[in-house]
């Protein structure tokens, strides 16, 4: 398993600093244990999760020996884990609760009761009956939470080949030499790991009260031994999936060089657009990590590090691209792809939609932007960080769509106004307060219709050898004004409509609007149609020469 395998270490430390804020959610509070050689002798005198009470901290206890960690083996992280009680534990509470409270009210003695001159019968059987089925339901919550929920103690130890989940049961002063429930589980990967995925989910609101600034989710990953989830409730997962994008193993075969770029079409020009990508998307953190520059229209306040699975693997572009949202939805999103020389990575991310006067009845009935954003912190949306090696990339596609304008769209319908456009965008300035508020563009403001452009968009899928389409490998790009494509869809409208429309336009009655992107996104973010295409193209040439590898014998056996 360590065949070639010397050059590649841990780059660095995935925690967060543990003298800070939020030193009880790191992955790197364990301590190893090099003496115990049994777990009899380990339980005996220690657990596998301590509290360190002088920095109320859980200390994970690593004993390397009892776990069969060979000597070059190396403990890359370690993390301990609690369940937490949700609301849909309490059922079988509520339920005997309900039951308590009908035996009562069944088998209690009647007695009569005088209130104001009239007699009540049976009536403190309902009082006695409901207070009953109430304490009993608190004890058996209670009861739960310390039983089922919080005496056993769960522990992840991550190594530079397997990862072990460990589950100790508490025992209580005294009941030692009953002996201690223990599991140990064991995943061998050899850091051989090409798929890994992250997905941020939201704390509760209760917690969110409390003052918990951490991101709980979900971290999958993947080599060919299998799969494997890992939930981390009380921490940041994103520390889980940096560690694990470390346990990647770099390929000599599939790795992206410049020779095999330029044989796979990209020209010197396109090398240093791809050098200014990067030195515009991203930038050196630390020896071994680079960050994502947040831009102007995000609400997150840290955006995800990208840690290096070897010295040798390099960055070689970043490319950000916006989808606007259906109608319905909240949101538009923005997708980060950062392309290094042995694998890919994507970020996703939302966004809020900002107010506008066209969607203004959906804005505040179909999903109650102003409610959702007093009540839910933007920095704490979920998002969901991927990155898929080379090696197991099995194709990179691409994909336009092009639709036509719809009449229940108010931003994009089949016949624009632009004297009503303009009054709608000056509504829009002055409710939000923007630094143009108050002034109109009046050469906006025509009495002549407009045909706007079809609608479209842009599809860019990464399938994995092993498994199916994922959407975390799926980023869309919506507008995308691909202008041969939408000249093509032009000559091919047909039906009573489009001839109509065309004999107007002909006539002078309608004009042809310029080819420009749809106002659902922020004009800060408008990039020319021209940009973008060769964005993509760029893109496809690299996803090009991650499979210029083939020689000719290669090609004819296949």
């Amino acid at each position: 398993a360590w065949e070639g395998q010397e050059d590649q270490q841990v780059v660095t430390d995935p925690s967060p600093d543990l003298t800070g804020p939020e030193k009880d959610r790191g992955v790197r509070a364990y301590e190893k244990d090099e003496s115990t050689a049994s777990w009899e002798a380990f339980l005996k005198e220690d657990s596998i999760v301590k509290m360190d009470l002088d920095n109320f901290l859980l200390t994970v206890k690593v004993p390397t020996k009892a776990l069969g960690l060979h000597e070059q083996e190396q403990v890359v992280a370690a993390w301990s884990e609690m369940e937490r009680m949700r609301f849909s534990d309490l059922g079988p509470s509520v339920l005997y609760g309900l039951v308590v409270m009908v035996l009562v009210m069944v088998l209690a003695p009647t007695q009569k009761v005088e209130v104001g001159g009239h007699v009540m019968v049976g009536g403190t059987k309902v009082i006695e009956g409901i207070l009953a089925g109430l304490i009993f339901t608190a004890f058996h919550i209670i009861w739960s939470f310390f039983v089922d929920f919080r005496n056993f103690m769960h522990a992840v130890v991550v190594t530079d080949m397997r990862l072990f989940y460990v589950r100790q049961k508490y025992r209580l002063p005294g009941f030692s030499l009953l002996g201690s429930d223990l599991r140990v589980d064991a995943f061998r990967h050899d850091r051989n790991l090409f798929y890994g995925r992250c997905t941020t989910t939201k704390l509760p609101f209760y917690m969110r009260l409390m003052g918990y600034k951490y991101m709980p989710g979900q971290v999958y990953m993947q080599s060919k031994m299998g799969v494997l989830k890992l939930s981390r409730e009380n921490g940041n997962a994103m520390d889980v999936f940096h560690v694990v994008s470390q346990l990647a193993r770099k390929s000599s075969k599939d790795t992206i060089t410049e020779e095999r770029m330029l044989k796979a079409g990209c020209s010197e020009a396109m090398l240093r657009e791809c050098e200014n990508a990067v030195e515009k998307g991203l930038f050196v953190k630390q020896p071994g990590v680079w960050d994502i520059r947040l831009q102007d229209m995000d609400v997150v306040t840290r955006s995800p590090d990208i840690y290096l699975c070897d010295k040798e693997e390099k960055m070689l572009y970043h490319w950000s691209g916006t989808e606007a949202g259906v109608l319905a939805s909240p949101f538009n999103s923005v997708t980060d792809v950062v392309v290094t020389s042995d694998r890919v990575f994507l970020w996703q991310r939302p966004l809020y939609k900002k107010f506008d006067c066209k969607t203004c009845m959906c804005w505040g009935a179909c999903w109650c932007g102003w409610l959702t954003k007093c009540t839910t912190d933007a920095s704490s949306l979920p998002n969901t960080m991927s990155f898929l090696c080379y090696s197991a990339m099995l194709s990179f596609s691409s994909e336009s769509q092009v639709d036509p304008p719809l009449w229940t769209n108010p931003v994009h319908p089949p016949v624009l106004c632009p004297c009503i456009d303009e009054c709608c965008a000056c509504t829009t300035r002055c409710l939000v307060c923007d630094e143009n508020c108050g002034t109109v563009e009046w050469d906006k403001c025509g009495c002549i219709p407009k045909r706007p452009n079809p609608r479209s968009q842009l599809y860019l899928l990464w399938r994995s050898r092993f498994n199916g389409q994922q959407p975390d490998l799926t980023t869309v790009l919506r507008p995308y004004m691909d202008l041969n494509t939408t000249r093509m869809k032009d000559d091919e409208e047909e039906g009573l409509l489009g001839r109509v429309m065309d004999l107007m336009q002909d006539n002078g009655l309608l004009s042809r609007d310029t080819p420009e992107q749809e106002s659902m996104l922020d004009s800060n973010d408008f990039k020319a149609p021209e940009e973008k295409l060769k964005e993509v193209e760029i893109l496809r040439k690299l996803m090009g020469a991650a499979h210029s590898d083939f020689s000719a014998e290669e090609m004819h056996a296949h």
